[in-house]
């Protein structure tokens, strides 16, 4: 409500009133917050109802095939692995691209990203082995900063591109640094060079890599990269390696504006 004196000369004779009915601008309001709750509810069903059964696909389809002998079954076993590890990432890519959409204020806590790293790559390094790649890890044993647990679809998404854009009997390099400013996240590739006008919209979603043909995904893997390093107050960029593959870069500050 907003009002004002009526005068005649200097005296007040009455006091007016402008009255804003707010009624459906507040009912409006409420639509929106009711549709986002019930859209991360579904969002949650989703990912709980299709990640545990397709990790135990993925558990189980790598231990018969790792006993399998037969070649034919065996790259069928390959197939249901692969394919399961492709619809876990887009339920996971999913997720996070839904929380940075809606523009939540992240919360930030101690994390041991070394941790993190290392449990990426232990699920991932079965793909690196069908393709005859050796990843090449340096990092300390133990790396404790402030972030959000959305910092693991960094690693995974990054990982995931490299071995999946790589050229086989390669060697992936991968290392997590840090110094008095910043911490950084770098891994390097063999295979294909990304041209120069492509190396920004790579990271916009949907976009797909130089040479990336029918691969699978959703088109959302770097997309998230960029919005949860910009979320930390850091930067993602790439650039060629030895005119021979890629060199994605992770640059956080030790102490992100929250």
């Amino acid at each position: 409500d907003y009002h004002f004196p009526i005068r005649v000369g200097k005296e007040i004779k009455a006091i007016g009133a402008v009255v804003i009915d707010i009624t459906k601008q507040k009912e409006a309001e409420q639509k929106i917050i009711e549709e986002s709750a019930l859209k991360d509810f579904f969002i949650d069903v989703i990912r709980h109802d299709l990640l545990n059964p397709m990790g135990y696909v993925r558990t189980m389809s790598k231990m018969v095939m790792e006993q399998e002998t037969n070649p034919e079954t065996k790259q069928r076993l390959k197939d249901i692995y692969e394919n399961s590890e492709v619809m876990i990432q887009v339920v996971e890519n999913a997720r996070a691209y839904s929380s940075m959409k809606q523009n939540e204020k992240l919360s930030f806590s101690k994390l041991d990203l070394s941790g993190i790293v290392q449990s990426e790559i232990n699920i991932l390094q079965l793909l690196a082995q069908q393709k005859n790649m050796n990843l090449r890890l340096t990092m300390p044993k133990k790396l404790t900063v402030k972030a959000n647990p959305l910092i693991k679809s960094v690693f995974a998404n990054i990982l995931h591109n490299a071995i999946k854009h790589g050229d086989e009997n390669t060697i992936i390099g991968v290392k997590l640094i840090q110094n008095k400013q910043k911490w950084k996240f770098i891994v390097i590739n063999h295979g294909p060079l990304i041209p120069d006008k492509d190396k920004k919209d790579i990271f916009v979603r949907f976009k797909r890599l130089i040479g990336e043909g029918s691969a699978k995904g959703s088109g959302l893997g770097l997309a998230i990269v960029k919005g949860v390093v910009e979320r930390h107050s850091g930067e993602v960029y790439v650039k060629d390696y030895m005119k021979k593959g890629s060199k994605f870069i992770v640059e956080v500050p030790i102490h992100p504006k929250i």
